[in-house]
């Protein structure tokens, strides 16, 4: 039994006293100094408290582990690098992740569990401490087997389910994506050349007038608009595809399609329903 204060020595290879760190508080019980090692990384500023807390960069931790400082956790990655402001945690996995399969304890990096009946959240938070409104949570929510992200004290922004339905502004998504609200797109593109890439946004325009264009990266289930801003009357011909030009799809265009309107603006609204692509147009704007 030693009685407090105590202190430790940490020597170096030469076995010159480097740095001496009187422990926090007292000590009761047996302490064999054999099975205490502090290195030179403690420096002046390791602690222990009578209660068992125990600081790192700090004499005075009010937890039982409280560490003031970057930290890095290092499970053989061979890097042994910090690459964060705080906490780094690098690991070496012996094998690919499956899309779809379970990637098994022995892939995962950082796994957060809870335990309560099986009903309890595991919430990991996103928070500014000096801007209340930067307060944000996923939440794996084990009531409702779905994971959430919302801002603190909001609805859920985002709502992910087992099956893999998303859901946008709502909870309770019922196919791949539901979106309750209103939803914008990427802005106008401006695009003046004959191939319209709409895998850059879904509305698109030319200042050109009607000729001959290629449409590229059509989806299927997906709605494109095409504004033809050039007021010389000519007639648009559309080839569609749903890549980069070599999936060809099946045009359709409307059966009073003709030529545009001298003076006027004329609107494309393209639909993709499988390999068909279904045109519908509004001149004379």
């Amino acid at each position: 039994t030693v009685p407090a204060p105590i202190t430790v020595y940490a020597y170096g290879p030469n076995q010159a006293s480097l740095v001496a760190a009187p422990v926090v508080g007292a000590v009761a019980g047996s302490f064999n100094v054999a099975t205490l090692t502090l290195a030179n990384g403690f420096h002046t500023t390791a602690g222990i408290t009578a209660g068992g807390n125990v600081g790192i960069g700090t004499t005075a931790p009010n937890l039982e582990l409280v560490v003031r400082g970057r930290t890095l956790f290092d499970n053989n990655s061979g890097d042994g690098y910090p690459r964060a402001l705080g906490t780094t945690i690098a690991t070496a996995p012996g094998a690919n992740f499956t899309p779809g399969t379970d990637p098994q304890d022995s892939l995962r990096t950082l796994t957060l569990a809870t335990t309560g009946g099986g009903s309890r959240p595991v919430i990991l938070t996103f928070r500014n401490l000096n801007n209340s409104g930067a307060f944000w949570d996923i939440i794996a929510d084990g009531n409702t087997n779905k994971l959430y992200l919302q801002a603190i004290n909001k609805s859920p922004a985002m709502s992910i389910q087992t099956d893999g339905n998303v859901g946008i502004g709502t909870t309770t998504p019922t196919s791949t994506l539901t979106v309750a609200g209103a939803a914008r797109n990427a802005a106008a593109i401006l695009n003046n050349t004959t191939t319209i890439d709409f895998a850059r946004s879904n509305l698109q325009y030319t200042n050109a007038s009607c000729g001959s264009f290629n449409l590229h990266h059509l989806q299927d289930g997906g709605s494109y608009s095409f504004v033809v801003k050039g007021t010389t009357s000519a007639s648009c011909t559309f080839y569609a595809y749903s890549d980069a030009g070599t999936t060809a799809l099946t045009m359709h265009l409307p059966i009073d399609h003709a030529a545009t309107t001298s003076g006027t603006h004329t609107i494309y609204v393209f639909l993709v329903v499988g390999s068909d692509v279904y045109a519908s147009w509004n001149p004379g704007l």
